[in-house]
């Protein structure tokens, strides 16, 4: 007769996890079931499961900026983390903030001390809430962050710490006319001057 291998949800398993736990099995009036009824139970409660901390790290990310809108994940339902956003923005002085609620999506809305506008999606996916905030025209990252930070503080998610006096802010420019572009003219001056050159004034 084969013998039934011991591992996890065996009888012997299970009857020596009992014995850990202070339960003598061995006296049940029905042993066939005990056991089976015991890692019924363990599953159920979750005992040898992923832990808590784990699913936590899962569902948690970084922060990520990209192409102007900062985006970050919390393992929290999208009511709480609307709510700490709330309190995120009051924190780094921004006002007007206004709640827009859709099928499947809410939006943030706000502004900068200095007037600009802020947007921020909040979804819901998966057992987590994802944020991605736009500050101004094409991004502010410094300030993005920043945002994202208080609101994992304000969740509890991230090591409490002193709110600035002055937030962090770096506005992004203009992607396609950028201030620090070349100049026109500086860009045509070989062309123009290229007929003059080299050329033997009589």
């Amino acid at each position: 007769m084969r013998e039934r291998p011991e591992g996890p949800g065996t009888g012997e398993e299970c009857r020596r996890i009992g014995r850990t736990l202070g339960l003598r099995l061995d006296r049940s009036p029905d042993r066939g079931k005990a056991p089976a009824v015991l890692c019924l139970l363990l599953l159920v409660s979750g005992c040898a499961t992923i832990p808590n901390g784990a699913e936590l790290a899962a569902t948690t990310s970084s922060f990520a900026y990209s192409t102007g809108r900062g985006t970050q994940s919390f393992a929290s339902t999208p009511s709480m983390v609307i709510s700490a956003l709330n309190s995120a923005m009051t924190d780094l002085d921004m006002s007007e903030v206004r709640v827009i609620r859709e099928i499947g999506i809410s939006r943030v809305q706000a502004r900068t001390s200095d007037r600009r506008s802020i947007s921020a999606t909040v979804r819901f996916f998966q057992g987590a809430t994802t944020v991605a905030v736009r500050i101004g025209w094409f991004g502010d990252e410094p300030l993005s962050r920043a945002l994202l930070d208080r609101v994992g503080v304000r969740l509890g998610t991230k090591e409490p710490e002193a709110i600035p006096e002055v937030a962090p802010s770096e506005p992004s420019g203009n992607p396609f006319f950028s201030r620090r572009a070349v100049s026109d003219e500086e860009m045509l001056r070989d062309f123009v001057e290229a007929p003059y050159r080299d050329r033997v004034v009589p």
